[in-house]
């Protein structure tokens, strides 16, 4: 049960993952309408899998989310701003 448990998380992790980075500007290819509906239904899609993984954890999704977020955004700017710099140590 628990093996079932760990998969389910992993594959609802996955999942997240991927309708939060499949989030798009719009880029003109397509009417704005268009655009707006698809972008709905991927976060509808992206809140219900994140209540659903948070359901039995007893965790807040937001948390999940900002959480994300702040990784890939500080991931980005280490990456770019601290080449060539020296570490201070206290």
């Amino acid at each position: 049960m628990r093996l079932m448990r760990e998969h389910s998380q992993t594959i609802d992790k996955s999942l997240a993952k991927t309708l939060m980075t499949t989030l798009i500007k719009f880029d003109g290819s397509r009417i704005m309408h268009k655009h707006v509906i698809e972008m709905t239904n991927i976060a509808s899609k992206l809140i219900m899998t994140i209540g659903n993984m948070f359901k039995n954890q007893g965790s807040h999704p937001i948390h999940y989310v900002s959480h994300q977020r702040n990784q890939e955004v500080g991931n980005k700017f280490v990456k770019k701003h601290d080449k060539g710099k020296m570490n201070i140590k206290d």
